[in-house]
């Protein structure tokens, strides 16, 4: 069994106490979830993701946490995140979309061709950008959604 841990205020801690705990995270199997809130703190993702802790994006609602300003749009939570982490050369740009995606990349680390695979799920949106990290970094004009290979919103 996973547990999997909305974020509120647990990482408020020095760098070294939020190693320690990220550490028994790892070992314990948990995920964490973060709406990467504006102008408050949230979970070290850089520190969870280089220790093995996996990390999601949610919310609570449509709009950001405790806040009315936010529409619920997690890839723009995830130039959220990249901008706020200093994540700003392509390969850091296109590897945040793992957190929007259930881990998927479309390349690895090194370079290799990962996610989409036949057969894998027809779950996508398309987006007008030239790669991964331009839609991440420009907050890109998504031009349909797939789900389950059916289009359910499309202006192609």
């Amino acid at each position: 069994m996973k547990l999997i841990i909305l974020y509120s205020h647990a990482f408020d801690v020095s760098h070294s106490e939020a190693e320690e705990m990220v550490d028994i995270l790892r070992d314990a199997g948990i995920t964490i979830v973060t709406s990467v809130p504006l102008r408050r703190k949230f979970p070290p993702v850089g520190l969870l993701r280089s220790k093995g802790v996996p990390v999601a994006f949610g919310c609570d609602n449509i709009f950001d946490v405790w806040s009315p300003f936010g529409n619920g749009d997690l890839l723009e939570r995830a130039g959220r995140l990249a901008k706020s982490s200093g994540w700003g050369d392509e390969r850091s740009l296109a590897q945040t979309l793992q957190f929007i995606t259930g881990g998927k990349t479309p390349f690895n680390q090194a370079g290799e061709h990962t996610w989409s695979k036949v057969g894998d799920s027809a779950n996508m949106v398309f987006v007008e950008a030239s790669c991964s990290a331009e839609a991440i970094a420009r907050r890109s004009l998504r031009k349909a959604t797939i789900f389950n290979g059916n289009f359910v919103s499309s202006s192609i």
